[in-house]
């Protein structure tokens, strides 16, 4: 049975989290453990040597900051997996101070919680894709897998990849690291930004609205093609 910690300061929203949880996993599939607090966390996780699989984290506790929290668990337990779940969108960048595998909005609980608990625990049941993109950073070759690629941009004369976990700054820019092969999931909408569209929460006007929060804009000309992938990929 996998193990989940659930940390939340807010009753009503530990248990509408709760429920959501209980509904999608079986009986003995996933247990769950809920803290009112970082500080009671971590003492569970050095008093009683408990040992979650994967940490729901809010970020504004009363008088905690669980981005703060999730530096200490970062130490504590290097293999638990964390999921930000937060009402602001603010602070979407200084999440990737901190290892995490996904950065949910309480608006946006009930379409994105349950896929990243099953992604934190190795569910099978993983977005669509093989996929991966080969970086070289800093002397070394990176694997990513393509469903953990949010979005690229261009910085300079350099690329960035920014993942569900952390960002990779590399010497090439982002038109040599979407291949062909990639462009199936990887879709141009700007000079200098790529998306991918599994991980766009809403199409806002001319922005694509990305599962962190981040507002990647669309220009006049790869507008009609990235809003047709867009309602391609989502229209019934």
């Amino acid at each position: 049975m996998k193990s989940l910690a659930l940390c939340e300061d807010n009753v009503l929203h530990t248990g509408y989290a709760e429920n959501m949880i209980h509904e999608a996993f079986g009986e003995g599939e996933v247990s769950v453990r809920s803290f009112s607090s970082g500080e009671a966390l971590i003492q569970a996780l050095t008093g009683e040597s408990y040992l979650p699989d994967a940490v729901i984290l809010d970020i504004e506790m009363d008088g905690e900051n669980g981005i703060a929290v999730a530096s200490h668990l970062n130490e504590l337990l290097p293999d638990c997996r964390i999921i930000f779940l937060t009402g602001y969108a603010e602070y979407a960048s200084e999440a990737y101070l901190v290892k995490h595998v996904w950065f949910v909005l309480k608006e946006q609980a009930d379409k994105f919680l349950i896929p990243a608990i099953k992604k934190a625990l190795g569910d099978s049941a993983k977005l669509p894709t093989s996929k991966t993109m080969l970086l070289r950073v800093e002397g070394k070759t990176v694997i990513v897998p393509v469903e953990d690629i949010l979005y690229l941009d261009k910085f300079g004369r350099k690329g960035r990849v920014f993942c569900t976990s952390c960002c990779y700054t590399v010497s090439e820019p982002p038109a040599k690291l979407v291949s062909p092969e990639l462009s199936d999931d990887l879709v141009r909408c700007h000079q200098g930004y790529w998306v991918n569209l599994r991980h766009v929460a809403a199409l806002d006007h001319g922005e694509f609205v990305m599962q962190n929060g981040t507002r990647i804009p669309i220009s006049r000309s790869y507008r009609d093609e990235a809003r047709s992938r867009f309602f391609d990929l989502y229209r019934p």
